[in-house]
């Protein structure tokens, strides 16, 4: 994968895949969870299958993690973000949890 290619909506189906299949070296840091929720956003978002490697253990943080020290931000981003994003913040839904749904994925239902 080595940096997601901007250009990604112009790929063709199978070389989406490809580019989504292709693991990400772990950095041992909170970069590993974000770029795994990335992905998964992706591939659930294009209708591609997600790749094993974004449920690796390493993929998860323990706490939620929001850039913003602005409360209410931080609480917007909370309960706006995809489901992808939150699936990898144990506090708020856990590892392996089931689907959560997030405003894009109904409207993505609704079309």
């Amino acid at each position: 994968m080595c940096g997601l290619p901007r250009e990604f909506l112009a790929l063709s189906a199978a070389d989406q895949r490809k580019v989504l299949a292709e693991r990400v070296p772990l950095t041992h840091k909170k970069w590993d969870a974000l770029l795994a929720a990335m992905v998964e956003h992706l591939a659930r978002l294009h209708g591609h299958e997600q790749p094993a490697w974004v449920d690796e253990p390493e993929r998860f943080l323990d706490s939620p993690w929001v850039l913003s020290p602005v409360p209410v931000i931080r609480m917007e981003a909370l309960m706006f973000a995809p489901a992808a994003f939150l699936q990898h913040l144990p506090g708020l839904a856990g590892r392996g949890s089931a689907h959560l749904g997030s405003r894009a994925d109904r409207r993505l239902a609704d079309n």
